[in-house]
């Protein structure tokens, strides 16, 4: 029996967005063997970069938010953050945590640019702000024995409506609010590596930083993603949640600036993925978390840079790779 599989990929931190495509798949009763004429390849990045999905890959780009995640740009001003992705992958694992490609390797370069304005008027405690992120990606794959490449736009992330609040004792801030993926970047049903994962994806996130004493801060955001179905296969991801989260500490108090952490994240699919409105395989529910340290140094007022990396494990039914970050952030007025 042939099915049709929508392998699963990366994403890429801050923002960003990838894209898959089909690849065959026999099922014998103990083993399924690949049969594929052309994979997938996908990569998100957004304000925060990947997920499961259709062919493993979601939209909002897990393990991109793990700094002040809860806080906005102040009021009246255009925040700039540069979240820059280098995942390399070199298996794709299935439901039992086994390799399911043979041949698998996948190379992802991303940046990410965004932009964050925060309206000057107040609701109280309450500050709105609106932002984008048009990511562009590099994505190399090889799959059983064929390769292919991409580059250029992905699928954009608008940032409509953001609501922040800060604490009278500036100790806690969150921000809640939807982030949009639209298919804008290029798709094309047969091709091996696509830019764009050509369905729309909605992410309602929950972002929160608490400064429990001046030298530690602990953050944490929660991202649900809901998709629409591919047009073009009739696919439908399954809903999931990323859970990004580092805690952070200025050991030397005769460097305020430099500041060290242990970040991660956590990814679950939670719905099954359909073809037609039928389940596909087992669900294909994709699963994937990873721990690394970070390096953080504030060089200019409520801006700073930071370099990280990531381990994965525990993956299920998605790539399993690396991800190095190196990330910026610094007010344009």
């Amino acid at each position: 029996m042939f099915s049709q599989v929508i392998t699963k990929v990366v994403n890429a931190s801050g923002y960003g967005m990838g894209m898959t495509d089909p690849a065959r798949v026999r099922y014998g009763q103990r083993r399924m063997s690949m049969i594929m004429a052309a994979v997938f390849a996908a990569i998100s990045l957004s304000a925060g970069v990947a997920r499961a999905s259709e062919s493993g890959q979601n939209h909002y780009p897990v393990g991109i938010n793990t700094v002040l995640n809860g806080v906005l740009p102040a009021p009246g001003t255009l925040q700039f953050y540069s979240y820059s992705e280098f995942y390399a992958a070199n298996s794709f694992k299935g439901s039992d945590g086994n390799n399911l490609i043979p041949g698998f390797k996948l190379d992802v370069a991303v940046e990410g640019p965004r932009f964050v304005y925060t309206y000057p008027m107040s609701l109280g405690p309450f500050h709105i702000s609106s932002g984008i992120v048009p990511a562009f990606v590099n994505i190399s794959l090889s799959a059983e024995g064929h390769t292919g490449h991409a580059f250029g736009f992905v699928d954009v992330a608008l940032e409509p409506l953001y609501i922040s609040y800060s604490s009278p004792a500036h100790t806690f801030f969150a921000y809640f609010g939807p982030e949009i993926y639209l298919p804008n970047g290029r798709y094309k049903s047969d091709k091996m590596v696509n830019l764009g994962l050509n369905f729309v994806t909605v992410t309602p996130g929950l972002h929160t930083t608490w400064f429990p004493s001046p030298r530690v801060e602990i953050s944490t955001s929660f991202v649900p993603e809901f998709n629409t179905t591919n047009p073009a296969t009739h696919y439908h991801s399954g809903s999931d949640i990323t859970v990004d989260t580092s805690v952070h500490y200025r050991p030397f108090a005769s460097l305020p600036k430099l500041r060290f952490a242990l970040q991660g994240y956590f990814y679950k699919q939670f719905e099954d993925d359909t073809v037609s409105g039928q389940r596909y395989l087992d669900g294909f529910r994709g699963q994937a978390a990873a721990l690394g340290p970070q390096i953080e140094y504030d060089i200019v007022p409520r801006g700073g840079l930071l370099i990280k990396y990531d381990q994965e494990f525990a993956v299920e039914n998605r790539p399993k790779g690396k991800r190095f970050w190196l990330e910026f952030a610094t007010p344009l007025f």
